[in-house]
């Protein structure tokens, strides 16, 4: 996974579909207000193409597969997934997968039509949760190694197991874990 790419490549379909406010005046003057305008243009033009080529590497990538879930029904996100990861095209998927992929793809560039900003929060607070669960692993290392250090180093042999001294770093009294990052 990493943060920078998966914002580069929504970026990327944001550029490519050229929606910034001068572009989106432009398409409304005319006369593409609105997505089934806009996709009807694009394909007119190839650019569509392009788009849906872009939004398919999103979706076929495993390290965006946490964010692609939010486009797919609960109950089929297990299936989607194992297509995704073992089948080589789109040929090779079963149709309720096709269709979905079809489905997944047209939301993302219906998302950077209508609210691009939604698509960057969506990143931005993928990223901040990653950040997160990565900060409290590399605080639980650390809790762990001064629990090995304390319990080998310790002069007096209260016959206390390493696994309880692990679990009274981890409490609010030591290094209180579950709720500080310090």
């Amino acid at each position: 996974y990493s943060s920078p790419f998966y914002y580069r490549e929504v970026s990327r379909l944001v550029y490519e579909f050229g929606m910034s406010n001068e572009s989106r005046e432009l398409c409304e003057s005319s006369g593409v207000s609105d997505i089934k305008s806009f996709h009807e243009e694009a394909e007119r033009t190839g650019l569509w193409e392009i788009l849906v080529d872009r939004a398919a590497a999103i979706v076929c990538d495993e390290a965006y597969f946490f964010w692609v879930r939010s486009f797919i029904p609960d109950e089929l996100e297990l299936s989607f997934e194992e297509n995704i990861i073992n089948k080589n095209s789109m040929k090779e998927m079963d149709e309720e997968c096709r269709d979905i992929f079809r489905k997944v793809c047209v939301a993302i560039i219906g998302y950077v039509f209508e609210e691009p900003e939604r698509l960057y929060a969506q990143v931005l607070f993928s990223a901040y949760n990653r950040q997160c669960i990565s900060n409290k692993a590399c605080k639980e290392v650390l809790i762990n190694l001064s629990s090995i250090l304390k319990y080998l180093l310790k002069s007096d042999s209260d016959g206390g197991r390493l696994s309880d001294t692990v679990e009274l770093y981890k409490t609010s009294k030591y290094f209180n874990l579950k709720e500080a990052l310090r």
